[in-house]
């Protein structure tokens, strides 16, 4: 049975572990601010004698492409094999063909998958380390001795198994960020191997189009 002071002692114990464990070491991230525009459009201001050609109809008004009011403004998801639009077979194949041996995208595949599993690898320290190990030996002396005197037999077998547990309580954050390190370095390595990608398809494409146009 535990004393008052114990559960006293015990209590106190554990509410501290509680509250460290919600300290981190160091600030949370925040994201940059970009001083971007709102859009890309023309410098000044445009010549009204001037027609333009795209336009946009949104609310029984149509409006130009850079003047559309952003509640008609959708956002369409881009065709990751967008090369397939050209409808060109010879394209589609080449394409392939460096999607598949380009040895500069391959390599960042490998660094975007070993990233992932570094990130997997960080978030198996939140849950309990198990480790079981197990031996046996048998042993069996000879009926005979060096000098020929005969001596019993004997056979002995010893068996061990061993298991440890251990866990560490996250008071300042370690393995918290750590994780959040792992899941960054695995997110930019997903984005080197999309620029990657898009940089060999658009060099491709352009120069197909080239040698067709000529």
């Amino acid at each position: 049975m535990i004393k008052q002071p114990q559960k006293t002692r015990l209590a106190l114990c554990l509410g501290v572990a509680c509250l460290f464990s919600g300290c981190a070491i160091g600030p949370d991230f925040q994201r940059p601010e970009n001083a971007l525009p709102e859009k890309y459009g023309q410098v000044g201001t445009p010549n009204p004698n001037v027609v333009r050609s795209s336009a946009t109809r949104c609310e029984g008004v149509w409006y130009a492409d850079d003047d559309l009011p952003a509640a008609c403004v959708t956002t369409t998801p881009v065709n990751p094999e967008w090369w397939t639009l050209f409808g060109d077979a010879e394209l589609n194949r080449l394409m392939a063909l460096a999607l598949d041996n380009n040895q500069d995208l391959q390599a960042a595949i490998a660094r975007m998958e070993a990233a992932q599993a570094a990130a997997r690898e960080a978030g198996a320290e939140y849950y309990p380390n198990v480790d079981l190990e197990g031996s046996s030996i048998r042993n069996r002396t000879s009926a005979k001795t060096a000098s020929g005197k005969q001596m019993g037999r004997m056979t002995s077998t010893n068996r061990r198994v061993a298991l440890d547990i251990s866990y560490e309580l996250d008071l300042w954050g370690r393995i918290r960020r750590s994780n959040e390190a792992a899941r960054a370095e695995a997110l930019a390595g997903e984005f080197a191997r999309d620029t990657v990608q898009i940089a060999l398809a658009s060099q491709l494409a352009a120069e197909y189009l080239t040698l067709r146009v000529l």
